[in-house]
């Protein structure tokens, strides 16, 4: 994800983040920054929407029963001999409450910060992970984007931001 920043004045906005730069705590303003991107991606997985609020496609019947298969692994000699498999009470339980994108928490798990003087991003190293978010049409797999900001986090940016130019000396000036 890239952040455009349109300013009137852009010089006068360009010195300052120059300036911000060249401080001691521009790395520690960017490793904030890169913290909020993290968690704003964490949000997602929790709430299980998109970083604008739209909540994900639910899973489908068949990969929520073959969760359930794979997790009773331990338990389907004996369902077997009760001749229960599938109804029974363990795998039943397998059934409810299957979150999308968190099957085995690897992805969530593999949400990565980088961060310098001069920038922060958020990503994943899964070669999957692309097909999670952009989704996939011949694999039949709907969109559920994970990184990303959403209105509140690009506040929060902007706070810091502001905070990191006033202590520089400059001002920022908001509008609406």
């Amino acid at each position: 994800m890239r952040v455009t920043i349109e300013a009137e004045g852009f010089d006068a906005v360009s010195r300052h983040l120059r300036a911000i730069q060249k401080t001691p705590q521009s790395r520690r303003t960017w490793g904030t920054i890169a913290q909020v991107l993290r968690r704003e991606s964490m949000m997602c997985f929790k709430n299980q929407r998109g970083p604008d609020g739209k909540a994900w496609a639910p899973l489908a019947p068949s990969t929520i029963e073959g969760r359930a298969y794979r997790a009773t692994k331990g338990y389907r000699s004996r369902l077997k001999k009760k001749r229960r498999g599938r109804h029974s009470k363990v795998f039943k339980r397998h059934l409810v409450g299957a979150k999308a994108l968190e099957d085995s928490g690897t992805l969530r798990g593999s949400v990565v910060t980088e961060y310098d003087d001069r920038s922060a991003a958020v990503g994943t190293t899964l070669s999957y992970a692309r097909v999670h978010q952009f989704g996939s049409s011949r694999k039949k797999i709907p969109s559920r984007p994970f990184i990303g900001m959403s209105a509140t986090g690009l506040l929060l940016v902007r706070k810091i931001l502001e905070r990191a130019l006033v202590k520089v000396g400059g001002h920022f000036v908001s509008r609406g």
